[in-house]
């Protein structure tokens, strides 16, 4: 029996086990509710693009948290 290993693209692998034949790695995408499907990257512009949308999407979900608090306690 075989054993192999499949790590996602961003896992950190040390430099010697980057070609070994049972370590398989698979990209990462992540789906945005709008449709946006970005994958992942060592782009610098990229990766801060994604932080920006995730911060963007965590502020806009507080704020549909507190609204919705308020609801529940009006």
């Amino acid at each position: 029996m075989k054993i192999a290993y499949i790590i996602d693209s961003t896992a950190d692998l040390d430099q010697a086990y980057e070609n070994h034949p049972d370590i398989y790695r698979v990209s990462l995408h992540v789906t945005y509710e709008n449709g946006d499907v970005v994958e992942d990257s060592k782009d610098e512009t990229e990766i801060q693009e994604f932080y920006r949308r995730l911060k963007k999407k965590r502020r806009h979900r507080s704020r549909l948290n507190r609204h919705h608090k308020h609801l529940l306690t009006s």
